[in-house]
Formats: C-alpha cells, structure tokens, sequence
C-alpha cells in the first residue's frame, strides 16, 4: 500500500506513536471504569432481565452472572477495583491525563499529515472462543487502534491493503476526507 501511494505521487512521513503497552493499558483503565459504573445499575431491579431467588443478595449474584458475559465480568471487577478508594488517583486520574496526552500527540501529528494508515491488528483474529484464554494477548491486538479511540480520532478500517486490514485516520471532523481517500 505504500509503495502503491508513493508510485501515486503521494508523500508517506512515518510516525511516532504512542508505545502499544501505554496505550493499551490507558485505554481498558478508563474502559474497564465505565463498563463498571455503567454496568452497576443493571441489577434486575431498575434495569435488566431480573432472577427472583430467596434473598436479594442471591438475585443480585444470579441476575449478574447470567446476564453478563466472563469478559464483562471481567471488566466489571477491573473497573471497581481502578475506581476503588486508593487506586482511583494513582490510575484513573493518571489514565484520564494520559488520554488527553494521546489526544494532544494527534493533534500535533495532523499539523504534519492529513491521514494516518496504520495496520487494524497486531496479528490475524483468534479463532471463535480462542481469544478469552489469554485476555492479555486479547487487549494487546487492540493496540494499533485503541489510541485513536483515546484521541478521538475518526478512523475507517478496511480490508484492503494487507491480510490484517488498514486503519484511515484523519483529524477531527475530517471523516470526508477519510471516505474520499478509502474510494
């Protein structure tokens, strides 16, 4: 794809981004606290499909993991803990402010380029059900595309290009450049 967009007279400058440990981590330490704030109310008393047990305590437990998948769970459990007393300082807020750090580092390289081509994934999809065995390897193939989440970044990814597919990006408010580049 870049020798093809050279061939065309269009100029390619690499880029510096983020390292993937620093925008993985960032992105499901704010992901991992909404999903959990978000989620709390969906008790079956207000929201949600509800089991009826003997005690409250057991409704709750039961509606929960019934309706929740070990991934939600997952994140759920993450979120509380990044949100609990003494940990919500030391990573939340420091995640927030990394966040706004990514934005910022965007902005900055859409001063130098228009878009940003970059690869979807680390490597190619897990088979159906292979990816919850090592949630780690899970979180690390989002690591070319959870930094223009953070940014907020409008990205358009496509198959074409390499078996992985390719992200478009451009700055905010930009998407028609992003669909006129992809055409």
């Amino acid at each position: 794809l870049i020798d093809t967009l050279k061939a065309n007279r269009i100029e390619v400058k690499e880029l510096d981004i983020f390292d993937a440990n620093t925008l993985v981590s960032t992105y499901y330490m704010i992901a991992m606290a909404e999903t959990a704030s978000n989620l709390a109310r969906i008790d079956g008393t207000n929201f949600g499909p509800r089991s009826t047990e003997k005690t409250l305590k057991d409704g709750y437990a039961i509606t929960r993991s019934e309706n929740f998948t070990d991934e939600t769970k997952r994140r759920i459990v993450g979120g509380n803990q990044v949100l609990s007393a003494g940990y919500s300082e030391e990573i939340y807020i420091k995640a927030r402010a990394l966040r706004e750090q990514i934005a910022n580092h965007f902005h900055e390289d859409f001063q130098a380029v228009d878009l940003i081509i970059s690869p979807v994934s680390t490597n190619l999809p897990p088979k159906i059900g292979g990816s919850l065995k090592n949630p780690y390897a899970m979180y690390m193939t989002d690591a070319y595309t959870v930094g223009f989440s953070l940014g907020g970044i409008p990205t358009l990814t496509s198959p074409i290009g390499t078996e992985i597919g390719i992200q478009i990006s451009a700055n905010k408010d930009n998407e028609q450049m992003i669909l006129a580049f992809s055409k």
